[in-house]
């Protein structure tokens, strides 16, 4: 029983955090390589804590902390393209049977999927956001 739960848990938390890291399309970038390194806008990441807690991503992601069930999302705007992390966050299901970088954090994670949390574009971003504030905290962004 406890081990489903904590499957449960990590389930739901890794769709925040592979998330985690996902803004939209037409959020502010830093970089010209398209990666989502994006300035922090202090409400947006207020609402990204508050849907980091409600949608249980701490089940699974730490932002700075170190691997748990699922990857540390430290700095994981400077690692992931824009478009890549909105559609992962908009649709992991989809990803996990065609893209291969979705796959290979599959397998690297004792194959616990990310599951699909039918985030909003406005969700996505806000925990883009979010996950930018505490990677600069962490000292990464």
């Amino acid at each position: 029983m406890l081990v489903t739960t904590r499957l449960r848990r990590l389930a739901l938390a890794m769709g925040c955090a592979l998330l985690a890291p996902a803004a939209s399309l037409h959020a502010q970038s830093n970089q010209a390589d398209g990666k989502a390194s994006i300035t922090v806008d202090a409400e947006k990441a207020k609402a990204g804590a508050a849907l980091w807690t409600a949608r249980t991503c701490a089940a699974c992601h730490t932002i700075g902390k170190g691997v748990t069930i699922g990857p540390d999302l430290a700095g994981v705007l400077e690692r992931r393209e824009r478009a890549w992390l909105v559609r992962w966050l908009k649709e992991p299901d989809v990803m996990l049977r065609a893209d291969s970088t979705a796959k290979a954090l599959l397998a690297e994670y004792n194959n616990i999927p990310m599951p699909n949390l039918s985030l909003t574009d406005e969700e996505i971003e806000a925990l883009l956001h979010y996950i930018a504030q505490e990677s600069a905290k962490a000292g990464t962004r």
